[in-house]
């Protein structure tokens, strides 16, 4: 019993000295070794709050001296402890001894410091023993890790890309593939870093098939290849063209958002807001638009969007908005945006189903700053007062509107009387104009090209005021006969292009008086009649400046192809068989 007794006694000392984080002291004070004479330099720390780093451990105890190392392990639902070596004796013996009076307080605790196992002082034989064979491991490592480059350098050295410097592998690197240009960081750790500074001076991103290196019928690019992509260049990219449909890249709005802060040109397809709502849509191009304030330049493609993410576009740098195919746009939120968008300068809107002959009127008011309108297949057919709202544009200088049943004489009439400053005009398609409407057309000063495509009721008279006119497309106009055409080819000296493809009452008097007149230019500008689909036989003349062009149809066309891509195989297999032999 007497045994038992003692034992219990001297465990209930050890427990009480542990618990008040004691430490041995003697009457001459603290002792500076453990019981084999080993300097105690290292301590132990416990009762460590959960918050506490190593940082804040290594400048509490430097007061007490030079701190070599700090060590902190965080437990999530244990105690935490660390490990503080100082680099002398006496300052772990200061730390010691404020520890017993509990004088070192961190994070509302009393830290509790007593001396590390004997087995982890620095000075141990065991540690010094470890240390000794660590150091001869790693100078036998390094050694032959330099011999081992030493020959690898030496095997090498005769490699003509290992010649060239950095500057000349980023040159050549802008030319490989996006794929290519991310497989190559593997090559070796000089590759790596040369490929990555690479992607500094890219400023235009296309992920067209030729630019990322697939074929046509791979649809493999998704979401995380685009984030890869924009890790390495995001920031520096000024012009993103998605534009191609890629099934499986979806919701890559908002990784533009996170990544891009200096794009001016955007060109979106429909693949990016599949399968998403208006709503998560809108939500991402807000984002989008709110970090990229320089965006000059905008091009939708099927995007689910309802248009209220338009009025987070700056009004002060945005000027060229596509809207290709979007149904969903809501009017209201469009004119909104119209109205906010001062600055504006071109406006596409093509095909469209949900826009309505309501928007001309925001389009009139608030855009009188455009220089470039189109309004494609325009399937609202608005009233005479709604459609003359585009005549309000006057400052415009590039027109569209193609396949637009609405637009007649009256509109060109108003148009021409209005619009001082058109250079550019394209109707095609638009059944309803005469004769009439193209001799308004004709008295526009500034007019250099004039596209009238599938125009059945005009025959080319009344165009004898058009001496600006370059290019003259009348594709398919089968009331066009040679008597307006011979006009318009006398008054117009800077005439360069005459399409004529599909105008089957045009003769070679037409080419007679193209020769004539061509042949006696004092500015020798030259004139190309296209004239496949016409009645026109003859093909020899005598003026320098006049070339006569035959465009193949759509069947001779496609023989043609199909004849490229059989020549193609051949080509292959003579290739093939000529390797074959060599080997």
């Amino acid at each position: 019993m007497d045994k038992i007794e003692f034992f219990c006694e001297a465990l209930k000392r050890i427990r009480i000295e542990t618990e008040n984080g004691a430490d041995r002291i003697t009457e001459e004070g603290v002792l500076p070794t453990t019981v084999n004479g080993i300097p105690i330099r290292k301590l132990f720390i416990s009762n460590v709050a959960q918050r506490t780093t190593y940082k804040e451990l290594a400048a509490l105890f430097s007061k007490y001296g030079k701190v070599e190392s700090c060590y902190l392990k965080t437990t999530y639902g244990k105690s935490n402890y660390a490990f503080v070596t100082f680099t002398n004796v006496m300052s772990a013996i200061r730390a010691r001894e404020d520890g017993s009076k509990k004088e070192i307080n961190l994070h509302n605790r009393d830290l509790k410091v007593m001396p590390a196992d004997p087995w982890h002082q620095p000075d141990s034989i065991q540690i010094k023993r470890y240390n000794l064979t660590k150091n001869i491991n790693k100078s036998r490592k390094k050694s032959s890790i330099e011999e081992t480059n030493h020959n690898s350098v030496q095997n090498h050295i005769n490699a003509p890309i290992d010649a060239l410097n950095d500057d000349c592998l980023i040159h050549i690197f802008l030319y490989l593939p996006i794929k290519n240009r991310i497989a190559i960081e593997r090559v070796c750790k000089r590759w790596r870093a040369v490929a990555q500074k690479s992607w500094y001076t890219v400023k235009k991103l296309d992920l067209s098939h030729h630019a990322w290196g697939i074929s046509a019928n791979d649809k493999k690019i998704c979401t995380s290849d685009l984030r890869e992509v924009l890790l390495r260049c995001g920031r520096f990219l000024n012009h993103i063209d998605i534009s191609q449909c890629y099934p499986s890249l979806t919701r890559s709005i908002d990784l533009l958002a996170k990544n891009c802060t200096n794009i001016k040109k955007l060109n979106l397809g429909y693949s990016l807001s599949m399968p998403f709502s208006r709503h998560i849509c809108d939500r991402d191009f807000k984002t989008l638009f709110e970090m990229n304030k320089g965006l000059r330049y905008l091009n939708l493609y099927q995007m689910s969007i309802s248009g209220k993410c338009l009025n987070f576009l700056s009004s002060n740098a945005f000027e060229e908005l596509v809207l290709n195919s979007c149904d969903g746009i809501q009017e209201s939120y469009f004119a909104n945006a119209l109205a906010n968008l001062t600055s504006l300068k071109s406006l596409l809107i093509k095909d469209c189903v949900c826009i309505t002959s309501r928007i001309l009127e925001p389009i009139g008011k608030y855009c009188t700053n455009l220089k470039e309108f189109e309004l494609t297949r325009f399937l609202s057919v608005p009233m005479c007062e709604d459609a003359l709202q585009i005549t309000e544009l006057v400052n415009l200088e590039i027109l569209r509107l193609i396949q637009n049943g609405f637009i007649n004489d009256d509109f060109l009439i108003a148009l021409a009387s209005k619009c001082k400053q058109l250079i550019y005009l394209d109707i095609n398609g638009c059944y309803n104009v005469t004769d009439t409407g193209l001799q308004a057309v004709a008295t526009l000063p500034k007019l250099e090209t004039l596209i009238i495509n599938n125009l059945e009721k005009v025959t080319a008279v009344g165009l004898d005021s058009m001496c600006n006119i370059r290019q003259l497309e009348c594709r398919s106009c089968i009331s066009i006969n040679d008597t307006g055409l011979a006009i318009l080819i006398h008054v117009s000296p800077n005439l360069e292009v005459l399409d004529l493809t599909g105008c089957k009452c045009v003769t070679n008097d037409i080419i007679d008086v193209a020769e004539y007149v061509t042949s006696r230019r004092s500015n020798n500008i030259f004139l190309k009649i296209y004239i496949g689909g016409t009645s026109v036989t003859r093909y020899n003349h005598t003026s320098p400046n006049l070339l006569i062009l035959r465009v193949p149809s759509k069947k001779n066309i496609i023989i043609l192809r199909s004849y490229v891509r059989y020549l193609e195989f051949l080509n292959s297999l003579i290739e093939t068989k000529k390797r074959t032999t060599h080997m």
